[in-house]
């Protein structure tokens, strides 16, 4: 049986500090205070050995990348020590955050534009955040601020999962190698990522929209979130969320039914036509109510144009995040 973390004031030894667990905060990470001050405040996540060695390997690319989460140190497997990273611990998520407080608009903007440059940084050196924990607020970590600022640092969290993608300026994506897992909190996913289409990059662009407008909206009004009762454990639950999607920014590009395709896509085509006319009668049966002005919940026209340009159906017409931080709605940025 492998070693693993058993109990508050267990010691962990790493490469370059020995670290005590203080606190359980999730099945597979622990907060823990290392044996030097000077490191700060850590958590321990453990995790199955492939993702740990992903995560490892992105995030020693982007060492003194101020706007992802740092890796601190790693615990080599051994008789006492499960293998597990050290991670640089920040005050919370955008989610707890939010919930305690709602986010105003200026903070909002200052959340993306501190998260479009992690993205960035992922994008530019060939990398996806998203496979599994994708761009939403509980993957957002932030330090308190103090006096005016509420937010000191937010950083993208969360890594394990990341992987190599293919440029968005590449070659046609279906002539590319495909990334076709099974990706990210339904409510947050891109819609060819539902449909377990071939994606990219800007389906986290995709996801980076959705949580702006969570946020802005506040976390209890989810723009995609199913017109009826319906558990997100639900296998139907994400085709829920795509026919919200289509209701929003209406339907498929026409190149996803017309473009030349192998056996293996045109199996994929064939069920999204089904699935289109079961969209359909769906709409025709439980007919959604559009939202009225009131429910925008402090969204101006101005959020809204913004929210526009990210949250495309075709991913090819989402803008990069190089592009969206030339965008004025982020307005002018600050020193931090």
């Amino acid at each position: 049986m492998l070693p693993f973390i058993s109990h508050i004031d267990q010691l962990l030894t790493g490469k370059s500090g020995t670290y005590k667990i203080v606190r359980k905060l999730h099945p597979r990470i622990w907060a823990a205070t290392p044996s030097a001050q000077s490191t700060g405040p850590v958590v321990i996540k453990t995790a199955p050995k492939l993702r740990l060695e992903n995560e490892r390997t992105v995030l020693s690319h982007f060492q003194n990348q101020p706007y992802i989460r740092q890796l601190v140190d790693e615990i080599h497997e051994s008789e006492s020590n499960p293998p597990g990273l050290v991670l640089r611990r920040l005050d919370d998520n955008l989610l707890e955050a939010a919930d305690v407080k709602r986010i105003k608009r200026g903070e909002v903007k200052l959340i993306a534009r501190n998260v479009l440059k992690g993205l960035k940084a992922l994008h530019e050196a060939g990398w996806a955040h998203t496979v599994a924990p994708d761009i939403k607020p509980d993957n957002i970590l932030i330090n308190y601020g103090k006096g005016l600022s509420r937010f000191s640092t937010i950083q993208l969290g969360d890594c394990g999962h990341a992987c190599r993608a293919i440029p968005v300026g590449s070659a046609d994506p279906y002539q590319r190698p495909k990334n076709r897992h099974t990706i990210g909190a339904a409510l947050y996913r891109s819609p060819e990522a539902i449909l377990n289409l071939p994606w990219d990059t800007s389906t986290d662009i995709w996801s980076f929209g959705v949580t702006v407008t969570t946020l802005l909206r506040g976390p209890e009004h989810h723009i995609f979130q199913p017109s009826f009762n319906i558990s997100p454990s639900d296998e139907t639950y994400p085709f829920h969320v795509l026919i919200k999607q289509i209701k929003e920014f209406g339907g498929f590009p026409s190149r996803y039914s017309t473009d030349p395709v192998d056996a293996e896509r045109m199996s994929v085509m064939n069920y999204i036509q089904n699935h289109m006319l079961r969209i359909k009668l769906a709409q025709a049966w439980n007919p959604v109510v559009e939202e009225d002005e009131e429910s925008e919940l402090g969204m101006t026209g101005e959020d809204r144009e913004f929210i526009g340009k990210i949250l495309k159906m075709d991913p090819n017409e989402r803008p990069s995040a190089q592009e969206l931080l030339k965008e004025q709605w982020l307005g002018p940025e600050v020193d931090e």
